[in-house]
């Protein structure tokens, strides 16, 4: 568990709410042989049936993960928000949490539907006292949430695709017995819009005091001619598409399926017009201004609409989060070294983002070779679990 998250409304009527991340940075000292081998891995790779984490497992699931009712130490963004998700004032800073439990997307999800629901806290994984305070504070939640997503919609941002692939569920020989379609639950964007805030609150920290060293994370414009190709590609089946912008471009992509549409076939033309235009699609990549050819270059997140924006919420699988943690903690703690800078920072900023490209790429063909071995040895008896 690489993050927790909570909410409280306050005697002003505001709302509070903070995003907690395991501090991997306490348990990894930088320079240590722990850290030297996470700096050469990168990032955990996932596959199918198994994970090659980038930090051993004493630490991946245990010191740094977030269980439930258990202290453990954290850095945290906390917000005090307007009812209307307007940013009022911000903290940050090193922490100690206790969870009161830990949830499924989908039993989340359930909460969510059905919220006048005398939800038992054995079902929710809490003690009788915390059940009625985690309900409210999840559909709080939900609701803010929701205002910030209406406020990053307003002006504009793209979600092309939630590419989340089938789930295979495997017995004790690693068989598959069944398989999961995608799915897209609303607890999950709700989580996303707390995560997307946090990456950019603290990317804006760390560049406003450390401009040169920040470790950020940009993301270039669709390449002209690509994006013509999708544009004529689309006109033929009538869907008029128009890049101009990230908010122009989600707008037409919603033309053709909006987010409830769950038509088989308005889901088909979305799909294919979204492989259409990630063809086009610049890879995201990390970048620091202390590198001559980033100076001067463009520091947005087009897709996501950004002028500023980092990794931060995965340092227990992703060693460009360690390094903007590191950077934080020397911004909040006044230091004057972070560990990075010149050529040792601009090194590791290359290496993980090969990294992360080479083990998205092994996750997807893990993927793809285990559903065509398994279809062509067991067939008819993989069956597929509805969601």
């Amino acid at each position: 568990m690489d993050d927790a998250i909570h909410s409280k409304v306050l005697d002003d009527g505001n709302v509070e709410v903070g995003v907690h991340i395991a501090d991997v940075t306490y348990f990894v000292e930088a320079g240590s042989a722990v850290d030297t081998e996470a700096s050469l891995r990168c990032t955990s790779t996932y596959l199918i049936n198994r994970v090659v984490p980038m930090l051993p497992n004493r630490l991946s699931t245990d010191l740094c993960s977030l269980r439930a009712h258990e202290d453990r130490l954290a850095v945290s963004v906390v917000w005090k928000l307007s009812p209307e998700g307007v940013i009022l004032d911000t903290w940050m800073g090193r922490s100690l949490i206790h969870s009161r439990a830990k949830l499924s997307y989908r039993k989340a999800q359930e909460v969510l539907d059905t919220p006048d629901m005398e939800w038992s806290a054995d079902y929710l994984n809490t003690d009788a006292k915390n059940a009625k305070p985690i309900v409210t504070s999840l559909i709080k939640l939900s609701a803010i949430t929701k205002k910030l997503r209406g406020r990053r919609s307003d002006k504009g941002f793209i979600e092309i695709y939630n590419a989340h692939r089938a789930v295979f569920n495997l017995d004790d020989n690693g068989k598959p017995r069944e398989y999961e379609p995608p799915t897209w639950f609303d607890s999950q964007q709700l989580v996303q819009e707390l995560m997307i805030l946090a990456n950019v609150s603290v990317a804006t920290k760390i560049y406003n005091e450390r401009p040169k060293t920040a470790l950020l994370r940009r993301h270039d414009p669709p390449k002209e001619q690509q994006l013509r190709d999708a544009e004529e590609f689309a006109k033929r089946y009538g869907y008029p598409i128009d890049g101009r912008s990230a908010k122009s471009l989600q707008t037409s992509l919603r033309a053709v399926k909006d987010d409830d549409d769950q038509d088989t076939a308005a889901v088909a033309r979305w799909t294919v017009l979204c492989w259409k235009l990630l063809q086009g699609f610049h890879r995201a990549e990390y970048f620091s201004l202390a590198s001559e050819e980033a100076d001067g270059q463009s520091r947005r997140h087009f897709a996501l609409n950004k002028e500023l924006y980092t990794h931060f919420t995965s340092p227990a699988r992703r060693y460009a989060d360690v390094i903007v943690h590191r950077q934080l903690i020397a911004c909040l703690e006044k230091k004057a070294e972070d560990g990075f800078h010149g050529g040792r920072l601009l090194e590791s900023i290359t290496r993980c983002g090969e990294k992360r490209y080479r083990a998205k790429a092994a996750g997807g063909e893990s993927s793809d070779l285990f559903f065509k071995a398994s279809y062509v040895k067991w067939g008819s008896s993989l069956r597929m679990q509805s969601s």
